[in-house]
């Protein structure tokens, strides 16, 4: 089922960073940025140790994404690829190369007291004052009403979507999903020859031909299959095997399938692939 942008008063809307979801902890001086796993990942950004100075209160938990961006884009792969980092050298080139940008957009804790309770206008306001914008730190701006015309917006700028967040009672919510944080993502849909596939867990390995006629690996399918989708599947596929190699069950192409897709990364992989549809 596609998720479609829509106007409405009980949401407000606000650009998504396409980047790590992050929690950055300030207490006094020091600074500790965590993901929502609870990875430390400090060591590998150590432009946010200067967001100190940036924010007023004492102590504060913020909420965000932690971003490469340039050239009015997102780089997912830059950002990816530094969080991963353990080499002090290598940390430092991948600073200087691709600075990061702490993309906030809700506070948590502030000074001895929680936020999570109060309104989300309320946690907008509180953090609006307590957070100075910086070249490593910026607010999300937010729109009341108007999803749409945020929705094209930024599908001009070919950012990866919104997010539409209820009001007035959105009170923050720690590993929750609910409708009052919806994402509204931009996908790209295509059509995918099956290759091979992977029983447990469930997973299709697709490709496409190039422009010589020859199979490209585009990568694996692990999400949106209904039970029976994938049941029929399994009945009928077994006429199509070839080789099985490293728990990979391949397949003669015969198959195909539609995926959605948020973009390719720079070896033209399919960047979070989700599976729509058998093609008959």
């Amino acid at each position: 089922m596609r998720k479609e942008p829509f106007d409405s008063t009980r949401y407000l809307f606000e650009p998504k960073a396409d980047g790590w979801r992050l929690l950055l902890h300030k207490q006094g001086s020091r600074i500790e940025v965590y993901t929502r796993n609870g990875n430390v990942v400090t060591k590998q950004f150590p432009e946010f140790q200067s967001l100190a100075s940036l924010i007023s209160s004492d102590e504060v938990i913020l909420d965000g994404e932690g971003a490469c961006f340039s050239d009015n884009r997102f780089w997912f792969e830059r950002f990816d690829s530094r969080a991963r980092l353990n080499n002090p050298n290598k940390i430092v080139r991948a600073l200087q190369e691709h600075p990061a940008t702490f993309f906030v957009f809700d506070v948590l804790y502030r000074d001895g007291e929680s936020c999570m309770s109060l309104d989300l206008l309320q946690r907008k306001t509180i953090l609006h004052d307590i957070v100075l914008p910086g070249p490593h730190m910026s607010i999300v701006p937010f729109v009341e009403g108007e999803g749409i015309s945020l929705w094209e917006q930024t599908k001009a700028l070919g950012w990866e979507g919104i997010v539409a967040k209820r009001l007035p009672k959105s009170a923050y919510r720690l590993e929750t999903r609910s409708d009052m944080w919806l994402k509204i993502k931009h996908w790209t849909y295509a059509d995918v020859s099956i290759l091979g596939y992977q029983r447990s867990p469930f997973r299709l390995i697709v490709g496409d031909v190039d422009c010589e006629g020859k199979l490209v690996l585009l990568g694996s399918v692990e999400y949106g299959f209904r039970q029976e989708e994938k049941t029929a599947f399994l009945r009928i596929v077994p006429q199509l095997h070839t080789l099985e190699s490293k728990g990979i069950q391949w397949v003669r192409p015969s198959l195909r399938a539609q995926v959605k897709f948020l973009d390719r990364t720079s070896k033209g992989k399919l960047r979070i692939p989700s599976f729509e549809k058998f093609i008959i």
